[in-house]
Protein backbone atom coordinates (compact mmCIF):
# COMPACT_ATOMS: atom_id res chain seq x y z
CA UNK A 1 0.00 0.00 0.00
CA UNK A 2 1.23 3.31 -0.56
CA UNK A 3 1.35 6.31 1.62
CA UNK A 4 -1.88 7.09 -0.15
CA UNK A 5 -5.02 4.68 0.29
CA UNK A 6 -5.83 2.80 -2.51
CA UNK A 7 -9.56 4.29 -2.37
CA UNK A 8 -11.19 7.40 -2.38
CA UNK A 9 -14.82 7.92 -1.52
CA UNK A 10 -15.87 10.64 -4.29
CA UNK A 11 -19.78 11.89 -4.51
CA UNK A 12 -20.92 8.64 -2.27
CA UNK A 13 -18.85 6.00 -4.23
CA UNK A 14 -15.37 4.14 -3.77
CA UNK A 15 -12.97 5.35 -7.11
CA UNK A 16 -9.56 4.11 -6.93
CA UNK A 17 -7.29 6.96 -5.95
CA UNK A 18 -5.55 7.52 -9.41
CA UNK A 19 -8.84 7.75 -11.05
CA UNK A 20 -10.09 10.54 -8.16
CA UNK A 21 -9.31 13.55 -10.60
CA UNK A 22 -10.52 17.22 -10.64
CA UNK A 23 -11.21 19.19 -14.08
CA UNK A 24 -9.26 21.88 -14.76
CA UNK A 25 -11.89 24.10 -14.97
CA UNK A 26 -13.13 23.24 -11.39
CA UNK A 27 -14.04 26.71 -9.66
CA UNK A 28 -11.83 24.96 -6.41
CA UNK A 29 -8.95 25.53 -8.79
CA UNK A 30 -9.26 29.15 -9.84
CA UNK A 31 -10.98 30.84 -6.78
CA UNK A 32 -10.18 28.45 -3.92
CA UNK A 33 -13.78 27.65 -2.79
CA UNK A 34 -13.54 24.61 -0.69
CA UNK A 35 -13.67 23.69 2.84
CA UNK A 36 -11.85 20.38 4.58
CA UNK A 37 -11.33 19.26 7.60
CA UNK A 38 -7.78 17.24 9.30
CA UNK A 39 -8.95 14.40 11.43
CA UNK A 40 -6.58 11.37 12.66
CA UNK A 41 -7.57 8.09 13.26
CA UNK A 42 -5.18 5.90 15.58
CA UNK A 43 -4.61 2.55 16.34
CA UNK A 44 -6.32 0.75 19.23
CA UNK A 45 -6.69 -2.88 20.14
CA UNK A 46 -10.19 -2.87 19.18
CA UNK A 47 -9.02 -1.62 15.86
CA UNK A 48 -8.89 2.04 14.59
CA UNK A 49 -10.19 4.86 16.55
CA UNK A 50 -11.34 8.04 14.93
CA UNK A 51 -10.43 11.30 17.24
CA UNK A 52 -13.69 13.30 17.85
CA UNK A 53 -15.21 12.21 14.21
CA UNK A 54 -18.70 13.80 15.08
CA UNK A 55 -17.36 17.29 15.53
CA UNK A 56 -15.17 16.99 12.76
CA UNK A 57 -17.90 16.63 10.87
CA UNK A 58 -20.34 19.08 11.95
CA UNK A 59 -17.47 21.64 11.57
CA UNK A 60 -17.22 20.55 8.23
CA UNK A 61 -21.75 21.48 7.74
CA UNK A 62 -21.04 24.43 8.98
CA UNK A 63 -18.59 25.65 7.03
CA UNK A 64 -20.23 24.17 4.30
CA UNK A 65 -23.36 26.40 4.97
CA UNK A 66 -20.65 29.65 5.81
CA UNK A 67 -19.01 29.10 2.60
CA UNK A 68 -22.78 28.54 0.63
CA UNK A 69 -22.45 25.19 -0.19
CA UNK A 70 -24.76 23.11 -0.39
CA UNK A 71 -23.66 19.96 1.07
CA UNK A 72 -25.44 16.92 -0.52
CA UNK A 73 -24.48 14.19 2.34
CA UNK A 74 -26.09 14.80 6.18
CA UNK A 75 -23.39 14.17 9.30
CA UNK A 76 -24.36 10.83 9.86
CA UNK A 77 -23.54 9.54 5.79
CA UNK A 78 -20.39 11.94 6.14
CA UNK A 79 -19.25 9.25 9.16
CA UNK A 80 -20.10 6.13 7.71
CA UNK A 81 -18.26 7.65 4.36
CA UNK A 82 -14.90 7.66 6.69
CA UNK A 83 -15.49 4.81 8.74
CA UNK A 84 -15.97 2.79 5.20
CA UNK A 85 -12.99 4.46 3.79
CA UNK A 86 -10.67 3.96 6.88
CA UNK A 87 -11.62 0.08 6.81
CA UNK A 88 -11.79 -0.12 2.52
CA UNK A 89 -7.92 0.91 2.60
CA UNK A 90 -6.96 -0.92 5.48
CA UNK A 91 -5.50 1.63 8.01
CA UNK A 92 -5.05 1.20 11.52
CA UNK A 93 -3.73 4.50 11.73
CA UNK A 94 -4.13 6.88 9.16
CA UNK A 95 -4.77 11.33 8.32
CA UNK A 96 -7.89 11.36 7.10
CA UNK A 97 -9.06 14.46 5.02
CA UNK A 98 -12.91 15.11 3.71
CA UNK A 99 -13.36 18.14 1.37
CA UNK A 100 -16.04 19.72 -0.26
CA UNK A 101 -15.00 21.90 -3.81
CA UNK A 102 -16.87 23.82 -6.28
CA UNK A 103 -16.33 21.89 -9.51
CA UNK A 104 -16.40 22.41 -12.83
CA UNK A 105 -18.88 24.85 -13.96
CA UNK A 106 -18.19 28.06 -15.78
CA UNK A 107 -15.32 30.79 -14.60
CA UNK A 108 -15.81 33.43 -12.86
CA UNK A 109 -16.01 34.42 -9.35
CA UNK A 110 -20.01 33.68 -8.91
CA UNK A 111 -19.44 29.64 -8.21
CA UNK A 112 -22.49 29.01 -7.11
CA UNK A 113 -23.73 27.28 -10.02
CA UNK A 114 -20.76 25.24 -10.08
CA UNK A 115 -21.48 21.30 -8.50
CA UNK A 116 -20.41 20.93 -5.35
CA UNK A 117 -18.25 17.75 -5.17
CA UNK A 118 -17.06 15.91 -1.95
CA UNK A 119 -14.32 13.39 -1.40
CA UNK A 120 -12.72 12.06 1.53
CA UNK A 121 -9.06 10.53 1.36
CA UNK A 122 -7.21 9.28 3.62
CA UNK A 123 -3.28 8.59 3.99
CA UNK A 124 -0.22 6.86 6.82
CA UNK A 125 1.02 9.91 7.95
CA UNK A 126 3.08 8.81 11.19
CA UNK A 127 3.74 11.45 13.68
CA UNK A 128 2.22 14.76 12.59
CA UNK A 129 4.91 16.77 15.36
CA UNK A 130 8.03 15.02 14.46
CA UNK A 131 10.54 13.64 17.11
CA UNK A 132 9.79 16.18 19.38
CA UNK A 133 6.14 15.84 19.51
CA UNK A 134 8.00 12.12 20.19
CA UNK A 135 10.01 13.19 23.22
CA UNK A 136 6.83 14.90 24.84
CA UNK A 137 4.55 11.82 24.07
CA UNK A 138 2.03 14.17 21.46
CA UNK A 139 1.22 13.28 17.68
CA UNK A 140 2.08 9.55 17.85
CA UNK A 141 0.17 7.51 20.56
CA UNK A 142 -3.04 9.52 20.01
CA UNK A 143 -2.52 10.47 24.14
CA UNK A 144 -3.81 14.00 23.17
CA UNK A 145 -5.51 16.29 25.77
CA UNK A 146 -8.70 17.67 24.26
CA UNK A 147 -7.77 20.88 24.90
CA UNK A 148 -4.64 20.57 22.79
CA UNK A 149 -6.51 18.83 19.73
CA UNK A 150 -9.56 20.21 19.21
CA UNK A 151 -9.48 19.74 15.34
CA UNK A 152 -9.58 22.96 12.61
CA UNK A 153 -12.22 24.28 10.35
CA UNK A 154 -10.55 25.51 7.06
CA UNK A 155 -12.55 27.52 4.30
CA UNK A 156 -9.79 27.47 1.59
CA UNK A 157 -10.29 31.92 1.45
CA UNK A 158 -9.43 31.98 4.84
CA UNK A 159 -6.20 30.11 4.90
CA UNK A 160 -4.65 32.68 2.34
CA UNK A 161 -4.83 34.62 5.24
CA UNK A 162 -3.36 32.62 7.53
CA UNK A 163 -0.21 31.91 4.99
CA UNK A 164 0.59 35.56 4.21
CA UNK A 165 1.05 35.65 7.77
CA UNK A 166 3.84 32.98 7.82
CA UNK A 167 7.41 34.09 7.56
CA UNK A 168 9.30 34.05 4.22
CA UNK A 169 12.82 33.22 4.25
CA UNK A 170 14.85 34.92 1.49
CA UNK A 171 18.93 35.11 1.65
CA UNK A 172 18.83 33.85 5.71
CA UNK A 173 16.62 36.14 6.60
CA UNK A 174 12.54 36.27 7.82
CA UNK A 175 10.73 38.77 6.69
CA UNK A 176 6.65 38.75 6.89
CA UNK A 177 5.04 38.84 3.85
CA UNK A 178 2.18 42.27 3.41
Amino acid sequence: MSEYGQFVWRNGEFVKNEDATVHVSAHALHYGSSVFEGIRAYATPDGPAVFRLQPHTHRLHTSCKIARMALAYNEDDINNAILETIARNGHQSCYIRPLVFRGAGRLGLEGRKSVVETIIMTMEWGCILGQRGVRKRRGCDGQFMATRCTGYRFVDGENRRAIRQQPVYQHGSARRRL
